[in-house]
């Protein structure tokens, strides 16, 4: 409704954007399309999301970057980095970078795509290249200014640390700020494992104790696959165990969770009851 209200002082189309949790995106032109999964998500969890801040989205007069703040203006652009699934979004048209080296890199590895938040609302930018030095700085430090909590859960083998903040706490991985606190809470070891299973949800553990305890490791990689199959399929990212040391520097090879993977890849439930009906 509120894009039917828009389109009509406004030229602009609708059209099919089946990955996101909203399944149309809003085509304004000059290349800004909205994506509005963010609003999507406050309303689903109570917020005081509007989906009038679409048509606000679009009455932005100032579009040129600038570091955010907790004061940021209502409605203003700011790029931000996001963790996506590569399979999930059209790389070839965004703007992002991988978030490991190529030797270490997969296809289940995600990427950073770069995007521009209006607060509820996020806009994809189409056909502008890698990114440059400037915006990746850019998309940093206004990440660094999301409010973020770390806690810790304990499970049965071992204890978690959680980061939430809204919409952009997977992306905590990228501040490595956030992260520092992520190490004092699990008792500071120099590696840390992190999966970031769906849209704002970061969870980490110990890597020096997984190393040693196999059934801790298993454990947390069971639980990331878990999370993210609960999650929508809009809101996946990854099922990859992410190490970590002061950036991330690959992942956690494991033949079960791979041979997982391959099953889930052909329609093969790997939990099903194989006994016959």
């Amino acid at each position: 409704m509120a894009g039917e209200v828009l389109r009509a002082d406004r030229p602009g189309k609708w059209i099919e954007a089946a990955v996101n949790r909203f399944p149309v995106a809003l085509d304004c032109g000059k290349n800004r399309i909205l994506f509005p999964g963010k609003l999507a998500q406050a309303i689903v969890e109570g917020g005081n999301g509007s989906m009038l801040s679409l048509v606000r989205a679009t009455e932005l007069n100032a579009e040129l970057p600038r570091p955010a703040t907790r004061e940021t203006p209502q409605g203003f652009a700011r790029p931000m980095p996001l963790l996506v699934g590569r399979r999930t979004v059209p790389l070839d048209r965004l703007t992002w970078t991988k978030l490991v080296k190529d030797e270490v890199d997969t296809p289940e590895m995600p990427v950073i795509a770069y995007v521009d938040d209006r607060e509820e609302v996020v806009g994809w930018p189409q056909d502008k290249g890698p990114p440059s030095t400037t915006l990746q700085q850019l998309a940093l430090a206004n990440l660094a200014q999301q409010s973020t909590e770390v806690t810790t859960l304990d499970i049965p083998h071992g204890t978690l640390a959680v980061v939430t903040g809204g919409f952009f706490a997977a992306e905590a991985l990228l501040d490595k700020a956030v992260m520092e606190r992520v190490r004092v809470e699990l008792g500071r070891p120099k590696l840390i494992l992190v999966g970031v299973p769906a849209r704002g949800h970061l969870v980490a553990a110990d890597g020096e104790r997984a190393t040693l305890d196999d059934d801790f490791q298993m454990a947390f990689l069971m639980m990331v696959e878990r999370e993210y199959m609960r999650a929508t399929e809009r809101d996946r990212i990854s099922t990859e165990v992410i190490v970590y040391f002061d950036e991330p520097i690959g992942r956690v090879q494991s033949n079960l969770m791979d041979a997982r993977r391959m099953l889930r890849s052909v329609g093969v439930d790997p939990d099903a009851d194989p006994s016959p009906s």
